[in-house]
């Protein structure tokens, strides 16, 4: 109960110094002599009376949030870190006495790079007993308590007196998700954009239709394709599967809360390439609206296949509260440029109709004779595709989502990495330029001085995309989030501007910022007092979590504690009240099965383990997908016998999920690309499964014996 007090008298009399690590780093940051303020202690936040109904008309979301409910959500987040209850009141100052923190507007104070005014920017003056917050605009007072509390937290809950003034360089700072060939919840998917606005993101390009690619057409009706929109309106049955799609009221609510944060979800629908879950919904009334050589394009000289892409978008644009989406139209044949040009300027003019604009992916289509409208966005991704410096000269506003930057497909692909290059971000081009941080007007990384000019008005921002070209199973949904949780943060942190941030301040923070944002836990993180999250020992400790942490276990039925350890019947089970932990780990289970035919089930909430003698050990991710155990030299899948051996699972992002018997590695977990993908491709990509803590139970008759359960945090075989 004495630190903080003394780290307030140290830090007044300048005798420790404080991390100013947060990300994004702010234009200016000025540190005066007094004391901090104190974030975990009582505080009173004021909205300012005359604003607190003010919202944001220049950001792209349909539903703007009012001051005073960023500030309410300010409340809880601070609440939740610290384990508090702050109060929330209107006013036209702060009190007279205690902690307060004042929000309050003033309108056209922060521009961007190209002198635009915009409602993302702030100022923050603090001082030992008042923090006040000056948005430009709501959204700007938003992000202006991500700073508090990234700052806060950095510094064991006191934020330093002195004057921050920032704002972005740019309105589009967004990243996107394939999430049509991979199927990710609602709630899993909002907690991924909470995320992202805890490093002042505030756009989230959702992929929602698109196909693996059918290397054997003739069997391209079995290769995986989805649209992800669920409509009841009998015209378009067959487009979707209900189970791994959205209806509208679920899309809404992921749009509401999304939204509630300061990030606007911006829908794509993909057409006319990566089009075959069109082909296949219509191919199924018997009807062909594909080139004939490739079921992925749409045929756009067989009359009505365009109006059939606008049918789907006049159903499906009420449900979306952003003024603009993005039509894919991606990867067309160069030779059918007019038809793919008519194409695109159709859409822009029916969707301009409802008051929306549209993006479409940068594609190189040569034609002599028209061109895409030029309220058009391109989104350039390819050097190949198209040259983002002359589409600027042309006229046309440019996103950046360069591929050679941004890229990422989960798992494996002979182009882009599974992981993000820091390198790239900060010793920006090829070869490396020491010192050169990428900004959103970088494109080209061969020829430095061939870029547009960061002032530019035609540069929009940048939007960092991700994909599952390899399928379904690839990936887990959480494994989408370890293999890009860098990727978005940097591109936060960078894409708002670097403000002389450094790739070692930048490694030094990230990790705890991603077990610290609120309103999320994708990290699936635990708190623990050390390396070892739970230990039990059933034959000597019984129920009792002897790593220190009180995650103390509990059964309610007819199992029994004995000498062997404790001893489940089929139907009987033990619950932690705990519920996965996160990478890396290391997971160790010692346990008899009675007959051939018991299973034992270890589960949470994003996996399923279980075990049966005989037979391959499996897990099955939150998707429903099962994967089997994995002979290390054949790939083939292999059985184990539990016979009072510790089984060890230990998992790391790169290395996946592997077993150990009595110190030797059994097998793995390896998902076949074949399976979705190029049939010639005999690779297999490792699975990473986060652990499930939250309950065993036993089925299948007979009797499940657990000497022990042990999971410690790292990768420890």
């Amino acid at each position: 109960m004495f630190v903080r007090p003394l780290l307030l008298l140290l830090l007044a009399l300048g005798a420790l110094a404080y991390n100013l690590n947060v990300l994004p780093q702010p234009r200016s940051w000025t540190l005066t002599s007094g004391p901090a303020f104190p974030l975990f202690g009582y505080v009173t936040i004021v909205v300012d009376s005359a604003f607190q109904n003010y919202t944001d008309t220049d950001g792209m979301t349909l539903i703007p949030p009012s001051l005073h409910s960023f500030t309410s959500l300010f409340a809880s987040d601070l609440g939740s870190a610290y384990n508090s209850k702050p109060a929330v009141v209107t006013g036209t100052n702060p009190p007279p006495r205690g902690n307060a923190i004042f929000l309050t507007v003033s309108p056209n104070t922060t521009t961007l790079l190209d002198g635009t005014s915009t409602s993302e920017g702030y100022h923050i003056s603090v001082s030992a007993n008042l923090i006040t917050i000056t948005g430009s605009g709501a959204r700007g007072a938003w992000w202006a308590t991500r700073t508090l509390l990234q700052g806060a937290a950095l510094n064991g809950g006191w934020f330093p007196a002195g004057e921050i003034v920032d704002g972005p360089d740019y309105s589009i700072r967004g990243h996107m998700l394939d999430a049509a060939r991979h199927w990710y919840s609602a709630e899993y998917l909002t907690e991924f954009c909470h995320y992202m606005s805890f490093f002042k993101l505030n756009e989230f390009h959702v992929h929602l239709s698109d196909n693996v690619y059918p290397y054997d057409t003739e069997n391209w009706r079995s290769y995986y394709a989805r649209f992800r929109f669920w409509s009841d309106n009998p015209a378009f049955a067959g487009l979707a599967q209900k189970n791994e799609s959205y209806d509208e009221a679920t899309f809404a609510a992921f749009q509401s809360s999304c939204a509630a944060r300061g990030v606007t979800i911006v829908p794509e629908i993909e057409a006319p390439g990566h089009a075959m879950p069109f082909s296949l919904w219509q191919d199924s009334m018997g009807k062909q609206v594909y080139i004939d050589t490739d079921p992925t394009l749409l045929n756009l000289s067989i009359p009505g296949v365009t109006e059939m892409v606008e049918s789907v978008w006049t159903e499906f644009l009420p449900w979306f509260q952003t003024k603009e989406v993005t039509i894919g139209a991606d990867e067309y044949p160069s030779d059918l440029a007019d038809s793919y040009i008519n194409f695109v300027n159709d859409l822009n003019t029916l969707i301009k109709g409802s008051g929306k604009h549209i993006r479409a992916w940068g594609t190189d289509e040569p034609s002599n004779t028209t061109s895409i409208d030029k309220d058009v966005t391109i989104q350039h991704w390819a050097l190949f595709a198209t040259d983002p410096y002359a589409l600027i000269q042309e006229g046309y506003p440019v996103i950046n989502s360069q591929d050679w930057i941004f890229y990422e497909v989960l798992k494996y692909s002979d182009s882009y990495p599974p992981v993000t290059n820091l390198t790239r971000f900060f010793d920006f081009g090829d070869p490396p330029i020491p010192g050169l941080t990428w900004n959103t007007s970088l494109f080209n990384w061969t020829d430095i001085p061939y870029n547009p000019s960061p002032t530019t008005p035609l540069l929009r921002g940048a939007i960092a995309p991700v994909w599952n070209d390899n399928g379904p199973r690839a990936s887990t949904d959480l494994e989408a989030f370890y293999e890009t949780r860098v990727l978005i943060s940097v591109t936060g942190a960078l894409s708002w501007g670097a403000n002389g941030l450094k790739q070692e301040a930048y490694e030094s923070v990230r990790e705890y910022f991603e077990n610290i944002a609120p309103g999320q836990n994708l990290n699936r993180f635990v708190t623990s007092k050390g390396p070892t999250v739970l230990s039990y020992d059933f034959s000597k400790t019984g129920l009792t979590d002897s790593s220190g942490n009180g995650y103390n276990a509990h059964v309610s039925g007819p199992e029994k504690l004995t000498a062997s350890g404790l001893v489940i019947p089929s139907g009987g089970s033990l619950t932690t009240l705990l519920g996965s932990l996160g990478l890396n780990h290391t997971y160790t289970l010692a346990l008899n099965l009675s007959l051939p035919s018991t299973i034992l089930k270890v589960s949470g909430p994003d996996t399923i383990l279980t075990f049966q003698n005989g037979q391959p050990l499996v897990i099955q991710a939150s998707n429903g997908a099962e994967y089997p155990l994995r002979d290390i030299t054949t790939n083939a899948t292999t059985a184990i016998d539990f016979s009072g051996k510790p089984v060890t699972l230990a998992t790391t992002q790169l290395q996946g999920t592997g077993v150990w018997m009595g110190g030797k590695q059994v097998g793995w977990f390896g998902e076949p690309l074949s399976l979705y993908n190029n049939a010639t491709i005999e690779a297999y990509v490792q699975m990473a499964f986060v652990a499930p803590l939250s309950n065993i139970t036993v089925q299948g008759g007979g009797l499940a014996t657990i000497q022990s359960w042990t999971v410690r945090t790292g990768y420890n075989v």
